[in-house]
């Protein structure tokens, strides 16, 4: 289990403004989600707190207790992204995939309607 963090000012107006969910910034903020080594020229140290969703991976870097912003990746970029963001990247980039799925409330009922439409058809 990770080290709750806190929010900068920064990253609650990023969170609010690309519409993270309550539930994924509830597992960022907690500790359930996974973290890997970063790089960033401001931030030597910067660890990248991640939850993957159904369709997307989200990102909160941070450093010293407090997390610097929140942002998403699709799922489609994410081997790119991770090539240029993380500390070896090849490694990390097959750890984001095994990464457990969380579904948010819309994703869970969206699957749920999704077997039952399969199941009766």
């Amino acid at each position: 289990m990770n080290t709750p963090l806190q929010m900068t000012h920064h990253a609650e107006h990023r969170r609010t403004q690309r519409t993270a969910p309550d539930c994924v910034l509830e597992l960022l903020r907690t500790g359930s989600g996974t973290d890997f080594l970063g790089r960033h020229p401001n931030h030597p140290r910067v660890q990248l707190r991640i939850v993957r969703t159904a369709d997307s991976y989200w990102v909160a870097p941070h450093a010293k207790g407090t997390i610097l912003t929140v942002y998403e990746k699709e799922a489609r970029d994410i081997d790119g992204w991770a090539w240029k963001h993380h500390h070896h990247p090849e490694q990390n980039r097959h750890r984001l995939r095994r990464l457990p799925v969380h579904h948010t409330p819309l994703q869970a009922i969206t699957a749920d309607l999704y077997a039952l439409w399969v199941m009766d058809a």
